[in-house]
């Protein structure tokens, strides 16, 4: 059978772990004070840091005393409890923000899909209004734009006028057909016999009773906003 140790034997194996304890305590104690000789001289350099920057900042004119309490007073309002919520719940929202843009991307990738099945290239188009951007941002246009807003009342007057009413748009639009259609290099002088013998033309005599009822309705306004004395024309 094993002897157990001597009283004696046990009694000097706790003091020895008791002594190692001291050891590893005064070297810890022996650390923390070394590290805490440190710490004022730790202190002097970040103060010395902070006034240089301070002094930087005053010599480029900010006040630094101002910004802080304007800090200060920024800080109230975001540690109110409806400003945490309210932050807490964006954050909830950006967590969202992933799938939300995932399902996004899928959807414009469907639409795209789509166009290409019916033969539209959606690259071509997307080119198209690229280059419709840039010139549209270009200088002379944006000088242009700013010209046609300094005549903003006269294009509204334009507008207003009845000039691109139905009417007017036909008339506009068959005399520009029949300027397309003259031959100016077959056009022959005709002196005041061959005005009168063409007026036997049913065509010229139209294009003279369009002349004279334009002229009568011209003259008609004319003397409305001329507000002349003279009376107003026959129908």
């Amino acid at each position: 059978m094993t002897e157990a140790p001597a009283p004696d034997d046990r009694i000097l194996a706790a003091l020895a772990r008791i002594e190692a304890r001291l050891d590893r305590v005064e070297q810890s104690l022996a650390r923390t004070d070394a590290l805490a000789g440190s710490v004022p001289a730790t202190l002097a350099a970040v103060t010395d840091t902070i006034d240089e920057h301070i002094a930087q900042l005053t010599n480029h004119g900010v006040d630094v005393d101002d910004r802080i309490r304007r800090l200060v007073r920024l800080v109230e309002p975001l540690t109110r409890p409806e400003t945490i919520d309210a932050l807490r719940q964006s954050i909830e929202t950006l967590r969202e923000v992933p799938a939300m843009v995932a399902t996004v991307a899928d959807t414009v990738d469907g639409a795209i899909s789509r166009l290409a099945e019916q033969g539209i290239d959606v690259d071509e188009r997307l080119q198209i209004v690229a280059r419709v951007a840039e010139r549209l941002t270009a200088p002379e246009a944006l000088a242009a734009v700013r010209e046609l807003l300094g005549h903003v009342g006269a294009i509204q007057r334009l507008l207003e006028s009845g000039i691109f009413a139905p009417g007017a748009v036909e008339v506009v639009d068959r005399a520009a057909g029949a300027l397309a259609d003259m031959d100016m290099t077959g056009v022959r002088p005709v002196g005041a016999f061959g005005a009168i013998k063409a007026m036997r033309d049913p065509c010229i005599q139209r294009s003279l009773g369009a002349l004279v009822e334009f002229g009568r309705r011209f003259g008609r306004t004319v003397h409305t906003r001329a507000n002349t004395d003279c009376k107003p024309c026959n129908e």
